[in-house]
Order: structure tokens, then C-alpha cells, then sequence
């Protein structure tokens, strides 16, 4: 779901995101989305969830 973010630990993201590591929360799938485009799939587990980049050659 778009802009929905869920964190382990929202104490420790919050901090990331103060210091200047994140830019704005929710953003990153849908940037590496249209970077990455059909090479980018994710494999849902009950446990994790896993970014998969396939390889591209330049």
C-alpha cells in the first residue's frame, strides 16, 4: 500500500530521519520502483519480505 510505513522500531526511525539519514518516510519503494522498474520484485513470507533486484546489464 503507497505511503504506508511500519517500523520495527519507530523510535530509532524517527532519529534516522532527524539526523538527515531519511528523507521522508514511505518514500523508498516507490523510488526504487522507478529506478529499478521490472527488475525490482518482492517475495511477501509471513516472516519478511524480500526485495529482489535481476540482474541488468549495462
Amino acid at each position: 500500500m503507497p505511503g504506508v510505513t511500519d517500523y520495527r522500531n519507530p523510535n530509532l526511525a524517527e532519529a534516522l530521519r532527524a539526523l538527515g539519514y531519511v528523507q521522508r518516510f514511505g518514500a523508498g519503494i516507490s523510488i526504487a520502483r522507478r529506478l529499478l522498474g521490472e527488475r525490482l520484485h518482492f517475495e511477501v513470507q509471513p516472516g519478511f519480505v524480500a526485495a529482489i533486484v535481476q540482474g541488468g546489464g549495462r
